[in-house]
């Protein structure tokens, strides 16, 4: 059984040519080739297929029956290397700009505002104006798929419920679990209260897909009780305004509270104290780009000086 060689792709562009202009001086003008060297080539290609592709005189050629049956997959083939090609080059050229001119996406819960991420990202541009560095907020539940699919190389969030074994972790910032209160509340002026004071009043609860709502979930079943949840899936200011409007109680981190504070609200810490935090992480076992490296070493320092 013969075995056939894949020839020079380039002999199948000078078929395909000979093809169209059936005339050996024609397409050796148009593919600035010699005669004889177009000659020999087709040869090869003749005797490495086992095919006689054309029927030659001394001035044309006409393509054989075995030319006109393979015509129609060079032309494919030769269609499918050129958008190889095209890939490779595009590829290039991405990689020549990143070279370049470095750029790193950042991932992030929305707690861009709260935590002085945005300040963070701004004063590390300001000092190496050479990397561009940006950060989106996306859905939680979004982030660990971005990360293991390699669509963002770093991300700052809560610790995920499911675990975070699969992440390298820099811790960016530990706070408390605190109780928001109106200041009409009974106890807004307590010190401290036990989370189970709180197990009567009505919980206005951040949105489910949040990490903190897993915390303060598990911290209230801890307590001893499932909070009557009068509101759902709000953001931080939501919350915040109903519980200025004395519809309830909540519990958020230190810095939404602080950031997000409404007259007539009050943080209370609770006991047991219960911590939280927020990571820089990157997929384990993943090298990162050098934009990535930088930033993510260079953000941790940055930070301390804020």
């Amino acid at each position: 059984m013969r075995r056939y060689l894949m020839s020079n792709i380039r002999y199948y562009e000078e078929f395909a040519a000979l093809s169209h202009y059936l005339s050996f001086s024609r397409t050796s003008e148009e593919l600035c080739v010699s005669q004889s060297a177009l000659s020999k080539h087709i040869a090869a290609l003749e005797q490495e297929l086992g095919l006689t592709l054309f029927i030659r005189n001394s001035k044309n050629c006409a393509l054989s029956e075995a030319g006109y049956q393979i015509l129609p997959y060079v032309e494919k083939m030769l269609e499918a290397h050129r958008s190889i090609e095209q890939i490779s080059r595009e590829q290039y050229l991405k990689k020549e700009q990143a070279r370049k001119n470095p750029q790193i996406c950042i991932a992030s819960c929305p707690l861009i505002g709260a935590y002085k991420i945005a300040d963070l990202m701004a004063r590390f541009s300001s000092l190496h104006p050479e990397i561009a560095v940006g950060t989106s907020e996306f859905e939680p539940g979004v982030i660990p798929k971005m990360l293991d699919s390699g669509d963002v190389e770093l991300a700052f969030v809560r610790p995920f419920r499911s675990g975070m074994s699969a992440y390298d972790a820099i811790e960016f910032v530990r706070e408390d679990i605190i109780a928001v209160l109106p200041k009409s509340h009974p106890l807004s002026r307590e010190t401290s209260i036990p989370l189970s004071a709180l197990r009567n009043d009505p919980m206005i609860l951040i949105g489910e897909q949040a990490e903190l709502h897993y915390v303060c979930m598990q911290l209230c079943l801890k307590a001893g009780f499932t909070p009557a949840s009068r509101f759902n899936g709000l953001r931080p200011d939501n919350i915040m305004a109903l519980v200025s409007l004395n519809m309830g109680v909540a519990l958020l981190s230190q810095n939404f509270y602080e950031y997000y504070k409404r007259e007539n609200t009050v943080g209370v810490p609770i006991t047991p104290t219960v911590s939280t935090s927020i990571r820089l992480i990157r997929k384990k076992g993943r090298k990162l780009s050098r934009p990535a490296r930088f930033s993510g070493i260079s953000s941790i320092r940055v930070l301390k000086k804020l």
